[in-house]
This record gives C-alpha cells, structure tokens and sequence, in this order.
C-alpha cells in the first residue's frame, strides 16, 4: 500500500518525489485520502515533505518514505496516549 502511494506521487517515475510533485499530489482529494489510511494527516504539504525527506537533500526516495511513513505515523500514536 506505502509503495503504490509513493508510485502515485512520483509523476515522472525517477522514483524520487520532489516537492513540487508532492505538492502537486496532496492537491488531489484521492491521495490526501490514500495518506490518511497511512496515518498521515496532510495539513501543510512542505512540513510533511521536510519530515520524510531525512537527509535533507530536496527529494525523498523510496526507502524514505515508507521509513519516515512509519516513524510518523509511530510518533501520532504516541502522541494520542
């Protein structure tokens, strides 16, 4: 599921998302639904972008995705508690 996620953000399928194509992607009803089912509330797409992108290089791969998808939507849960 994290993967087709990621596969539907990434337009031109370098397997890097970059911000425009992340925010470009949020804009869209259908994934901001998607993310949700991730546990991922989507209310500033920039934020949520400097969160998954771990090193900070101007685009987030694969791997950080789903490893950031995790992490945050672990942190929400503990948050909730």
């Amino acid at each position: 599921c994290v993967h087709h996620v990621f596969e539907e953000l990434d337009h031109d399928g370098d397997g890097e998302l970059t911000l425009p194509e992340f925010e470009a992607a949020i804009n869209c009803e259908s994934m901001v639904t998607y993310l949700s089912v991730l546990g991922l509330e989507v209310a500033d797409a920039r934020i949520l972008f400097c969160l998954l992108d771990r090193d900070f290089g101007g685009t987030i791969s694969i791997e950080d995705f789903i490893v950031g998808c995790l992490r945050l939507r672990g942190e929400a849960r503990s948050l909730d508690m």
